[in-house]
């Protein structure tokens, strides 16, 4: 069997063999949730499949029932999958409600796992990257997953949003497949559907070269990709600003403070910073050569994540919407560490 097909495999049972623990960290923790929600608050994404099975009788509500997709798939596992009982299992729990969060933590430990290969796929095949730079891009792609939710669907979406990447990248002449992805994206997770609206857009300034010219507008304004993914987000806030209770006056007040606390620091200051000073260093030392990697994407991309983020997550939320840079942000960060550690090596 030549290498290269079986690579693959080999990088398989490494990441497993690695990573299981991920998955039972989760439902460990997603059982210590029971008895303490003020230490560990999360997203009851769980009641929404015992909402789907009929055992409880209202969904969790917006917007957490529009994740259509990833509800669906956890709900699949719940009803098809073996559901396994750890030695313990606190009496607060129903047997439903323990299966629903079993379920919940094997899909998001799959989709790490997956997450992480197609980044090793995309650094060593697409990008043709050296090994040595794209083994560091599996750890260096666990490492941020694990700062991500793993009791919503986070993970789920980061793994669908670099599935959409790579197709569109793929097979860009494919509009019908574009177009596909972009209305599955929003029943996966919004931030998505923003996310390509931005790719899109850039796509078109980065082939344009000049930012202001009629040529520019005009391509713009024939986008049908900007069409359905801007339509599909103003939808979405639409709907969100009718059955949200919360006020945008009251985020942007509350936005302003907690940066410096160690939440804020973690969740927002810590990933914004890492992803700035690894572009700095990159753009300066021309070290973005072959990663696909056009400065527009930072720029603008990266500038409407941080505005969102810090409008509409605050201290604790920021990271979380940063994240959905990582097609670009987690190049960035991979390049950073191994051009410098290459450095320090040269210069010894």
């Amino acid at each position: 069997m030549k290498i290269k097909y079986f690579t693959p495999f080999i990088i398989l049972v490494i990441i497993c063999s690695l990573t299981y623990r991920e998955f039972l960290e989760t439902l460990k923790f997603f059982l210590y949730h029971k008895y303490n929600f003020a230490m560990l608050p999360l997203d009851p994404y769980y009641m929404q499949i015992l909402f789907l099975n009929g055992e409880i009788k209202e969904s969790i509500g917006w917007p957490w029932e529009l994740r259509v997709i990833p509800n669906f798939v956890n709900f699949f596992v719940y009803k098809f999958f073996p559901c396994l009982e750890v030695n313990k299992i606190p009496e607060l729990f129903s047997s439903n409600q323990y299966c629903a969060i079993w379920s919940i933590s094997l899909v998001n430990y799959f989709s790490t796992v997956i997450f992480i290969i197609l980044f090793f796929y995309y650094c060593l095949n697409i990008l043709k990257l050296p090994l040595a730079e794209s083994s560091l891009g599996l750890f260096v792609s666990f490492f941020y997953l694990t700062f991500l939710d793993r009791f919503g669907v986070d993970r789920f979406s980061m793994m669908f949003l670099l599935i959409c990447f790579l197709m569109i990248n793929k097979y860009q002449k494919y509009l019908i497949l574009k177009y596909l992805l972009i209305f599955l994206s929003i029943l996966v997770n919004e931030k998505i559907t923003i996310m390509l609206f931005l790719f899109f857009f850039s796509n078109i300034i980065i082939l344009n070269k000049k930012i202001f010219n009629f040529k520019l507008i005009k391509r713009i304004l024939s986008s049908a990709e900007l069409y359905i993914s801007g339509f599909l987000i103003l939808i979405y806030f639409l709907l969100t600003m009718i059955r949200s209770s919360s006020s945008v006056v009251w985020e942007v007040k509350n936005v302003a403070t907690n940066y410096l606390s160690f939440h804020g620091m973690s969740n927002s200051l810590i990933p914004l910073f890492l992803i700035i000073i690894s572009f700095i260093y990159l753009n300066k030392k021309n070290k973005l050569i072959n990663l696909n990697l056009d400065p527009i994407y930072f720029y603008i991309i990266f500038t409407i994540f941080i505005l969102i983020g810090f409008i509409i997550g605050g201290p604790g939320n920021m990271g979380r919407y940063l994240v959905y840079f990582s097609p670009f942000g987690l190049l960035l960060i991979n390049r950073f560490l191994f051009s410098f550690l290459f450095d320090i090596r040269k210069n010894d």
